[in-house]
């Protein structure tokens, strides 16, 4: 099994089969529960961009799973700002086109899609026919560092969150140090 991180709490697995995915995104629910008290939602499929759309489709304690004869069907469905590298910004671009659901976007051609978006069209026409043949990297190159903190209340005193943020930049400041690393910006 490979796994991608993706966030602090979201990942990739790459699994043999949906059946064996679904079994075990089971026991990693039941897991996560068991070792925290919190409920996990996970999404299986048989690519990454169904997967990631299935994780958040029952939130917050929800298993779906998107099977091969499901996937395009799927996509269809999907609003476009749903699918990977739809912001708002290429979302507003593709209503004006009346692209407005996956079924919308699968009704342009891949040369419309690329004249369009450019580089991206070629991936939105695959995505709306649940066609995603990025693979699961399980090391990739660290591009960011970062620190945070939450606070039990807002802080609206200007010198309160500068000096947070003074402590947060000294800290990732340390982290960086720590790995040798250097960053363009803070």
């Amino acid at each position: 099994t490979r796994i991608e991180p993706l966030s602090l709490d979201e990942a990739y697995l790459d699994v043999t089969s949906i059946d064996s995915a679904t079994k075990l995104a089971k026991s990693i629910k039941r897991e996560i529960l068991k070792q925290t008290g919190i409920v996990a939602s996970a999404g299986v499929s048989y690519n990454k961009f169904l997967a990631k759309i299935a994780s958040d489709y029952r939130k917050p304690d929800g298993l779906f799973v998107v099977t091969p004869a499901q996937g395009t069907q799927f996509a269809e469905t999907l609003p476009v700002g749903k699918f990977y590298g739809i912001g708002k910004v290429t979302e507003a671009k593709m209503n004006k086109l009346n692209i407005f659901t996956g079924a919308d976007l699968k009704k342009y051609s891949k040369i419309a899609l690329q004249q369009y978006f450019g580089k991206m069209g070629l991936v939105y026409y695959q995505m709306a026919r649940g066609i995603d043949n990025r693979e699961v990297v399980s090391h990739r190159t660290r591009k960011s560092l970062g620190s945070e903190t939450t606070f039990a209340t807002d802080i609206g005193n200007i010198e309160a969150i500068q000096k947070y943020l003074q402590a947060l930049s000294s800290e990732v400041a340390e982290s960086l140090k720590q790995k040798d690393l250097l960053a363009r910006t803070i």
